[in-house]
């Protein structure tokens, strides 16, 4: 998003039984601060090719688990942008 927002609720109308944690992170701070305290591990990670990958549909389908397509995601519509 081009703005966090100031306040963030959650809603469970049904508590799972065990699990159901839902973490908020930015990903690129936590590979930072990993790469400050373990550079090692860090660093074995890379030379193996660890990768995550997410896969992004072409628009916005609030019936799908990711909810968000790649325009939304990365706020353009142009692939090249996003890809980087």
């Amino acid at each position: 998003v081009p703005q966090f927002p100031s306040k963030l609720f959650f809603f469970c109308e049904v508590e799972p039984r065990e699990g159901g944690e839902t973490p908020i992170v930015l990903s690129h701070l936590i590979y930072e601060r990993m790469k400050e305290k373990y550079p090692e591990f860090v660093s074995r990670l890379e030379e193996r090719g660890l990768i995550y990958t997410r896969v992004l549909g072409q628009g916005d389908d609030p019936s799908s688990p990711i909810g968000r397509g790649w325009q939304s995601t990365f706020l353009t519509t142009d692939r090249k942008v996003a890809e980087e």
